[in-house]
């Protein structure tokens, strides 16, 4: 596994070289195989990112867009990141994608992974064309919280399942959240953040073996799957 940093000047300079590499990604897939699927992460650093996306044109009636976590509560919800995604990246030219949830009518995630693995495996049948990891202050991703008790689970190689039930010690709200299997298996794997901070606790990140308490370790120790920073101040 190589990382390679992608550093810039400005947030707007890193969402346009980004979002151009997405496309392009995107785009080889629809040429390929006549689908593309794209994995997007929650929170306030990617929504100028899917702005430019959105009005991006490709054709986006044969991409997939769905979440590399999702917080278990309805689609309307302030924290709903199906919420995020409805209303700033499925617009405009994006409006013409297929949108496939985390989020089931189930009461509780660990009951949804049983809905949702199926769906997920006929869906996302080969490698996500792109998945984008967020990172929060606390060096979690996805939903791979430290000290969350499935953690292990949702970052275990051995686990083949699509998808995990995850419940933060430190984060409201149960969560679902594709394992590390499913997001190593992407052709595109890029981690966006932004913020000295964040960049200090990524470069901490890179030298811990210690995923239980910097879980995005996880991703940028493993070997079978390059990586790609996108940092901007």
């Amino acid at each position: 596994m190589s990382l390679l940093e992608n550093k810039f000047a400005s947030k707007a300079e890193l969402e346009t070289q980004l979002a151009k590499s997405i496309i392009a990604q995107l785009s080889k897939d629809i040429e390929q195989s006549g689908k593309a699927v794209i994995a997007v992460s929650g929170g306030s650093t990617p929504k100028a990112l899917f702005e430019e996306l959105s009005n991006t044109d490709i054709d986006w009636s044969k991409v997939v867009v769905t979440l590399i976590d999702e917080r278990w509560v309805d689609n309307q919800h302030a924290d709903s990141n199906e919420k995020l995604v409805r209303e700033n990246l499925l617009k405009n030219k994006a409006a013409n994608a297929t949108f496939l949830a985390l989020k089931t009518d189930d009461a509780t995630p660990e009951q949804g992974m049983a809905t949702l693995e199926p769906i997920l495996n006929e869906v996302i049948s080969a490698n996500i064309s792109v998945s984008i990891l967020g990172m929060g202050g606390d060096s979690h991703t996805a939903s791979f919280f430290p000290g969350a008790t499935t953690l292990f689970k949702a970052i275990d190689l051995d686990n083949k399942a699509a998808c995990q039930n995850v419940t933060p010690l430190t984060a409201p709200h149960e969560r679902m959240t594709l394992t590390r299997t499913r997001i190593l298996a992407s052709n595109l794997l890029a981690v966006h953040i932004t913020g000295d901070d964040k960049l200090e606790v990524f470069e901490s990140a890179k030298q811990s073996a210690d995923f239980n308490v910097t879980p995005i370790s996880s991703i940028l120790s493993q070997t079978q799957k390059d990586v790609q920073l996108f940092w901007a101040p």
